[in-house]
């Protein structure tokens, strides 16, 4: 196993990377299996099959990594809501998200989730603040000046999808049951009662930059290290 793969006890890795759309490495298509082939062909837009192609590859490549197996011999399964795991490697948790080309990926050996977003502006922010924030986050962004509130909306909403996602309900659970402390965005405040106690819950990166914001969420009561990697320096395997 390469040492990009070793991953000692509470760390948590978090891959990132973006699609070519010039050069696809020919044994991604070989590695899928007939239902995601099938999902890739839902897409109608060419664009939008090597995008499903490109990050479907890299999962299985970054997987295959961890469990030293061949990439096309992976099994993935979903929870009752739909969150994948590794059917054959269960303990190993890895979460997705993407948006447009760019993609990131977390693995850990905690229940984790995490959430990019492309910060765009959006008429709609208001009516997203008042159905899914609760009361106080709601008070804190219509407190800021309109020069802050693209930003602090993508990162109060990045922290609770991600958290979200980690339970593996993802909405269902209630965004607005989960808040985030607004005064240091590092931790939450209260979470549905099916996930107490929030202190469990840590929020391990939070970044909010002029194009994309991320989060990560991980459920551990041992605090975790983050390492970030790039697929870039990754070998691919040769036909």
């Amino acid at each position: 196993m390469s040492t990009e793969f070793n991953l000692p006890p509470h760390t948590v890795d978090l891959w990132r990377g973006t699609v070519s759309h010039e050069a696809q490495h020919p044994l991604f298509d070989a590695w899928l299996s007939p239902d995601e082939r099938r999902r890739m062909l839902r897409f109608k837009f060419p664009a939008l099959q090597t995008r499903f192609l490109h990050i479907r590859g890299s999962l299985r490549q970054i997987m295959a990594g961890y469990v030293n197996e061949p990439p096309e011999r992976l099994r993935f399964a979903y929870s009752e809501f739909g969150k994948p795991y590794l059917a054959d490697y269960p303990a190993l948790a890895f979460n997705l998200s993407h948006t447009g080309d760019d993609w990131i990926i977390a693995v850990g050996c905690c229940p984790l989730g995490v959430d990019l977003e492309h910060c765009k502006p959006r008429d709609s922010l208001p009516e997203l603040v008042g159905r899914f924030f609760a009361g106080q986050e709601a008070a804190f962004w219509q407190a800021l000046p309109e020069s802050r509130r693209l930003s602090a909306f993508y990162q109060l909403w990045t922290c609770k999808e991600a958290f979200l996602k980690a339970t593996g309900r993802g909405i269902a659970a209630g965004l607005q049951d989960c808040v985030l402390d607004t005064d240091s965005f590092q931790r939450f405040l209260q979470v549905p009662k099916a996930y107490q106690p929030a202190s469990q819950w840590q929020l391990l990166t939070q970044h909010s930059g002029l194009v994309h914001c991320v989060a990560l969420v991980c459920q551990s009561s041992e605090p975790q290290t983050v390492r970030h990697k790039s697929i870039r320096r990754l070998e691919l395997p040769t036909v």
